[in-house]
């Protein structure tokens, strides 16, 4: 068994459990995690912990720094997840700050910086960074490819909901609640975690 799985509990039935915490304020994402790790021997925990975010355009710098701030602060192994906007005819803006973006920019303004721009390409990146106790973080990575819509929408979500049309789907601010869920959990990159789970957890 992986030295990683150090922190082991014995459950009813003899069966072994990770203790782990996913920080995130997000109760989506937490209910997301919940249930692509369905299957697993994971024990999820939330933490709402405030996290501080390094400045950098790459989502696997930000999770690898905040996943090991967040296990220094709480003392035990924690999941992470950061998700970045990557606008081709933008260069990549806003990249991971789309938190930021929401705040400062309309829809609007976004279809005004894109006009007359041929490409509207635009990638959704999502890295996972697991971060045991006693050592370094492990990434895992997903890709999302979209087009940015080319219509003004005023409906409900982020920024990124309003603009983007995943390939093969609508709108996602289009998505009923139920919709919406279902498609973060299709493409979560905590399946990607999980795959690695089930190699190691035995």
């Amino acid at each position: 068994m992986s030295q990683i799985w150090h922190k082991l509990q014995i459950k009813p039935k003899g069966r072994v459990f990770l203790e782990l915490f996913y920080v995130t304020s997000n109760s989506a994402k937490f209910e997301i995690a919940t249930r692509v790790l369905e299957g697993t021997n994971v024990h999820l925990q939330q933490s709402k912990i405030d996290v501080p975010e390094i400045q950098s355009m790459e989502v696997s710098d930000v999770a690898h720094f905040s996943s090991m701030w967040a296990r220094d602060n709480l003392g035990c192994s924690v999941v992470i997840t950061d998700v970045g906007l990557y606008i081709n005819a933008l260069n990549g803006f806003p990249g991971p700050f789309v938190k930021y973006a929401n705040s400062w920019l309309t829809t609007e303004d976004v279809l005004r910086l894109l006009e007359g721009k041929k490409d509207r390409t635009v990638f959704i990146k999502e890295c996972l960074a697991f971060c045991p106790v006693d050592s370094k973080p492990l990434l895992f990575h997903r890709q999302i490819k979209g087009m940015i819509t080319r219509e003004k929408t005023s409906g409900k979500g982020s920024l990124m909901d309003r603009l983007v049309v995943p390939e093969n789907h609508i709108l996602l601010s289009e998505l009923s609640n139920d919709e919406f869920i279902d498609f973060w959990v299709k493409y979560s990159a905590f399946h990607l975690f999980k795959d690695w789970i089930l190699s190691n957890q035995n």
